[in-house]
C-alpha cells in the first residue's frame, strides 16, 4: 500500500491485486472505507485460479502500474501471476531463514521462466532492517547474494517505531505527519507530572517505622523522643 500510495501521489494510475489468501491488504482497504477514510487506489480481491491471468491482463490495461501481492508458497495461482509479471520483488529481512526462502523463490522464477521461455526480471529488497547498524546476519546474507550475482535493491526498509503506526492505526504514509504533529501538541512531560498526585513511597508501612526507630536510636540525644 505504501508503494501504491507513492505512485498515486506522483500522478500514476495504480491498482493492487491481493492474491494472498490472508487478504491483509484487502482487509485494510475495506477497514478504511468502513471508517470513511479515502482509499486512493483500487484493491482487488483474489479471483479463482483460472481467472487470474485474465484479470491481470484487464487491470494492466486499465492502469499504469499493477501491484500483485503474492502468497509465500508454490501455489498454482502464483505461477499464473509470474507469467505476467514485469518485475518480481522478493522481500527478506536479512536472516538466514529468509535468505533460504528467497533462494527458493528465485528457483521458482527460473523454473517458471523456462516454462514460458523468457527470463522473469526479479530483485531482492531488504525489509525490517536495523536502522542503527547492520547486523552480522544481514552482512553475511548480502555477501552471499553478491557472490551469487542476485540483484538487490540499494535501498532498504528500516524498522522504525513511528512507521509501525501506519499498520497499527491503518493510516497512509501521507497521513502520518498529521498524526505525529497532533501527538506532539500534548503538554510537555514536566507539565503532565505536575498534574499527577504525589507519588507515595513503595516501602511497606512497617519497614518505614523500623527505619524511623533505627534513625532515632542513632540520632543525637536532643533529637530523640
Amino acid at each position: 500500500m505504501l508503494l501504491a500510495e507513492k505512485i498515486t501521489v506522483s500522478g500514476g494510475r495504480v491498482a493492487i491485486l491481493d492474491l494472498d489468501p490472508n487478504a491483509n491488504i484487502r482487509s485494510r482497504a475495506q477497514s478504511r472505507e468502513a471508517d470513511g477514510k479515502d482509499v486512493q487506489f483500487a484493491v482487488h480481491a483474489r479471483p479463482q485460479g483460472e481467472d487470474t491471468v485474465e484479470l491481470i491482463d484487464f487491470l494492466a490495461g486499465e492502469t499504469d502500474y499493477l501491484i500483485v501481492d503474492l502468497e509465500g508458497s508454490k501455489d498454482q495461482i502464483v505461477t499464473f501471476a509470474l507469467r505476467r509479471t514485469d518485475l518480481y520483488v522478493i522481500p527478506l529481512d536479512g536472516s538466514t531463514m529468509e535468505a533460504r526462502q528467497a533462494a527458493q523463490a528465485v528457483r521458482l522464477l527460473q523454473t517458471t521462466g523456462n516454462m514460458i521461455r523468457r527470463e522473469i526480471n526479479h530483485i531482492l529488497l531488504f525489509t525490517h532492517t536495523n536502522a542503527a547498524f547492520q547486523t552480522s546476519d544481514q552482512r553475511d546474507v548480502g555477501q552471499e547474494l553478491a557472490e551469487s550475482a542476485i540483484p538487490v535493491l540499494p535501498v532498504r526498509f528500516a524498522k522504525r517505531a513511528p512507521y509501525m503506526r501506519v499498520f497499527r492505526e491503518n493510516v497512509l504514509l501521507s497521513e502520518l505527519h498529521g498524526i505525529v504533529t497532533q501527538k506532539g501538541r500534548q503538554p510537555p512531560c514536566g507539565q503532565r507530572r505536575k498534574n499527577r498526585s504525589p507519588r507515595r513511597s513503595r516501602m511497606p508501612r512497617h519497614t518505614r517505622w523500623l527505619w524511623l526507630i533505627f534513625w532515632l536510636k542513632g540520632a543525637p540525644n536532643e533529637w530523640q523522643v
